[in-house]
C-alpha cells in the first residue's frame, strides 16, 4: 500500500546516490529538525522507494549504478510529475547543466570541492521541498474548493471588473439553465435589458469595497421561469490590494417563498371562511383554496349528516366534476374516506392503486389526501395519477382543514342562533299581532253578549278564542320546528301518511299513496304533522277542482329522478309568483281566516329533516310539494 504524502511534520527528502559513503555525506548534510533524509542507491531503488513513500523532494547524484541522474529525472517527470527534483552533480559542467535543464530538474547544484556546496545543497533543498509542500497543500485545497463547488446546490458566479463570467459553477447551470460554456466570456445571462444599469452601479459599488449580503431577489432561467433567490456578492482581492472582479453567491429560495405567499393566502382564506353564513358557502371557500393556492385542483368537501348516518357531498372543484360525474356519499362501512372519519386521523395515500378497502376498486384516483375535520366531515383531495404528495403540501392542506372545521362549527352554530331569532320574532309577531286581533274580537262579542245575550254573538266569541287556540297549536309547532331531528327511527313513510290522512277532516277528498315510498329517518310525530298540514292545505284550497263532485284528489309518490317524495293535489294550484313566499311565516292568501303557519311549520320540519321543500305545478294542473331527501340546507 502506498503512504500518502504528508502535509505536515518534516519535510521528506530522498537522496539517490551510486556510492554509499557518497550518500552518507549528503545525507548528513541535508538531514536537521526540519528534514527527514532516506538513501537509495540507484535509479531502480529510487523508483521504488517513491511507489511506497511519496517524498517533499528527490536530490540525485549524476552517476548512478544504473543509469544517470538526468535520466531519473527524465522518467519522474512522467510517473510522479508533481515531484520536486535536485541534480546534485560531482563534476561542474555546462553540459551537465543542460543535461539537468532538458530533464527537467527543479535545481542543478555543482560539486565544488574548494566550495562549500554541501551547505548550498542544504538551503537550496529546505526552500524547495518547503515550496513543493506548500504548493501541493494549496492544490489539494483548491481540489477540495473545486469539489465543493462542483457539489453545491447554490450557484457560484465569478465576474471579472468589467461584469464578464468567469466561472459559472454546476450549481449555477442547474438553477438558471445556461452551460457553463455558453456563460463564461459573455456577460451575466440572468440580467435582463431593463435592469443593466442597475447592475452596472451595484458591480461598482461592490468593487469599490461594499458587500451584498443575503439580499433577497428574483430572476427568470433560461426558460423563463421565475424563481426567488438570496444573492451575497463579495469582491474578489488580486495580489496587488485591488479586486480582481467579485463572487456572487445566488441561493434558491422559491420553495420556502411559496410556502409564505400559501401561508398568506391562506389567511385570506381564513378570513374569508370566518364570516362565511352557511355550509355550502364554507365548502366553496375552502375547494376553490385548494385548487388556487395550494395547486390541489381535485378537492372536495363532505360534511357528516347524522340523519342519514353519512358523510354527504357538499362542495367541489371543476376539475373533480370532470373526472367524477356523481360525487360518492360515504357511509359507515370500510371505505378509506369513513375510517379516516371515525379515526379522526389525516390519511395521505401516495398510490391507491394497491390500497384495500377503496369505495370504488375502478376509481380514476391515483393518489390522494383525507383530512378529517372533527365531527363536521371531511376535506379530501387527489390526483388522477400516483403522486408523492410533499410534506408541504400534507401540511398546508392539514392548516386549510382545521381552518375549514372551524369555520364549519361556526356557521352551524350561527345559522342555529339565526333559526332561533326568527322563531322568536315570529312569536313575538302572533302574541302582538295574530293573538291580540281575535282577543279582542272575542272581548268585543263578549260585551255585546253580555247585554243582548244573543247566541250569535256568543257563537263569534266561541270562534274568536277557536282561532286562539289554533295559534296558539302553531306556535308550539313553530318552537318544535326548528330543531334537528338527530334521534328519530326508521319510518314508512306510506304508513305515516295514510295515518295523518285519519287525523283531518277531508270531507269528499281522496288519498292515493304510491306503493314505492322510501323508508326515511325521522320524527313520527312531526312527519305526521307536517302530511296533516300538507293535507289540510290540499283540501282547503282544492275545493274547485277538476273533479265533477268538486272533491280534491291527493297523491303521495316517490320522486322520479331523485331521492324523495311529493305531495301534490289537482286542485288550482299556487301561482308561480306566490311559490317561493308560501312557506314564509304568517303568509296566507285564503279568504277563511288562515293562520298561514300552516306551509311555513311544513318547512321547518322539512329543514329539521335536513331535507329540502320547495311549491310547484302538478300534473293536474294543482298544487304539487317536492322534499328532496338529499340534500344539505343552505342555511346551515
Amino acid at each position: 500500500m502506498v503512504e500518502p504524502r504528508r502535509l505536515d511534520g518534516p519535510l521528506r527528502v530522498l537522496c539517490v546516490t551510486g556510492e554509499t559513503a557518497h550518500g552518507d555525506t549528503v545525507r548528513a548534510a541535508l538531514e536537521d529538525d526540519s528534514l527527514y533524509v532516506a538513501t537509495v542507491s540507484g535509479a531502480a531503488a529510487a523508483l521504488e522507494s517513491l511507489s511506497e513513500s511519496p517524498v517533499d523532494c528527490l536530490v540525485t547524484v549524476h552517476d548512478l549504478p544504473d543509469g544517470t541522474g538526468p535520466e531519473l529525472i527524465g522518467a519522474l517527470a512522467e510517473r510522479h510529475p508533481e515531484l520536486t527534483t535536485v541534480l546534485y552533480a560531482d563534476r561542474p559542467a555546462d553540459a551537465v547543466a543542460v543535461e539537468a535543464n532538458r530533464a527537467g530538474a527543479e535545481a542543478y547544484i555543482p560539486h565544488r570541492p574548494a566550495e562549500d556546496t554541501l551547505a548550498l545543497l542544504a538551503t537550496r533543498v529546505n526552500s524547495l521541498a518547503e515550496t513543493a509542500r506548500d504548493r501541493r497543500r494549496q492544490g489539494r485545497t483548491n481540489r477540495r474548493l473545486e469539489s465543493l463547488v462542483a457539489a453545491a446546490p447554490i450557484s457560484i458566479i465569478e465576474l471579472d471588473c468589467d461584469g464578464v463570467v468567469q466561472r459559472w459553477s454546476p450549481g449555477a447551470e442547474r438553477m438558471f439553465g445556461w452551460s457553463a460554456e455558453a456563460a463564461v466570456g459573455g456577460p451575466l445571462p440572468i440580467i435582463p435589458e431593463g435592469e443593466q444599469e442597475t447592475y452596472r452601479d451595484r458591480l461598482r459599488r461592490v468593487l469599490d469595497g461594499g458587500t451584498i449580503r443575503r439580499e433577497e431577489t428574483r430572476r427568470r432561467t433560461k426558460s423563463g421561469q421565475a424563481i426567488d433567490l438570496l444573492l451575497s456578492v463579495v469582491p474578489v482581492p488580486g495580489t496587488a490590494g485591488e479586486p480582481t472582479g467579485v463572487l456572487a453567491v445566488f441561493e434558491d429560495i422559491t420553495p420556502q417563498k411559496r410556502v409564505e405567499r400559501q401561508l398568506r393566502a391562506l389567511q385570506r382564506t381564513t378570513r374569508e371562511l370566518n364570516v362565511a353564513r352557511s355550509i355550502p358557502t364554507v365548502g366553496e371557500i375552502a375547494v376553490e383554496a385548494a385548487a388556487d393556492i395550494l395547486e390541489l385542483d381535485m378537492t372536495g368537501l363532505w360534511r357528516y349528516d347524522a340523519r342519514q348516518d353519512a358523510l354527504v357531498p357538499v362542495a367541489m372543484t371543476e376539475r373533480s366534476y370532470e373526472v367524477i360525474d356523481e360525487q360518492p356519499r360515504f357511509e359507515p362501512g370500510g371505505s378509506l374516506a369513513w375510517r379516516a372519519f371515525e379515526d379522526g386521523e389525516l390519511e395521505v395515500y401516495d398510490d391507491l392503486t394497491d390500497v384495500p378497502g377503496r369505495q370504488n376498486p375502478d376509481t380514476a384516483i391515483g393518489s390522494e389526501i383525507i383530512a378529517p375535520l372533527g365531527e363536521q366531515g371531511l376535506l379530501i383531495t387527489g390526483a388522477t395519477t400516483t403522486r408523492e404528495f410533499s410534506d408541504r403540501d400534507v401540511d398546508l392542506f392539514r392548516v386549510l382543514g382545521a381552518n375549514t372545521e372551524a369555520a364549519m362549527a361556526r356557521a352551524e352554530r350561527e345559522a342555529e342562533l339565526r333559526r332561533q331569532n326568527e322563531r322568536l320574532d315570529r312569536f313575538t309577531s302572533v302574541v302582538s299581532h295574530d293573538l291580540r286581533n281575535p282577543l279582542s274580537v272575542a272581548k268585543g262579542y263578549l260585551d255585546l253578549a253580555r247585554e243582548s245575550e244573543a247566541p250569535e254573538d256568543f257563537a263569534r266569541v266561541e270562534e274568536a278564542h277557536e282561532r286562539m287556540g289554533d295559534l296558539i297549536e302553531d306556535l308550539l309547532a313553530l318552537a318544535r320546528g326548528g330543531t334537528t331531528v338527530e334521534d328519530g327511527t326508521e319510518l314508512d313513510l306510506g304508513t305515516v301518511a295514510r295515518d295523518a290522512w285519519g287525523h283531518v277532516d277531508i270531507g269528499d277528498a281522496s288519498l292515493t299513496v304510491a306503493e314505492d315510498l322510501p323508508t326515511l329517518h325521522g320524527d313520527r310525530s312531526r312527519l305526521t304533522q307536517l302530511f296533516e298540514n300538507l293535507f289540510r292545505n290540499c283540501v282547503k284550497h282544492g275545493a274547485t277542482g277538476s273533479a265533477a263532485d268538486d272533491a280534491v284528489s291527493v297523491t303521495v309518490a316517490s320522486l322520479p329522478d331523485r331521492a324523495g317524495f311529493y305531495v301534490a293535489d289537482d286542485g288550482p294550484g299556487i301561482p308561480a309568483d306566490r311559490r317561493e313566499s308560501v312557506f314564509d311565516h304568517g303568509v296566507s292568501f285564503a279568504d277563511d281566516g288562515g293562520t298561514g303557519f300552516g306551509l311555513s311549520i311544513v318547512a321547518d320540519i322539512a329543514r329539521a329533516h335536513g331535507w329540502g321543500v320547495s311549491a310547484t305545478e302538478s300534473a293536474d294542473g294543482g298544487a304539487r310539494f317536492e322534499f328532496k331527501t338529499d340534500v344539505v340546507p343552505l342555511d346551515a
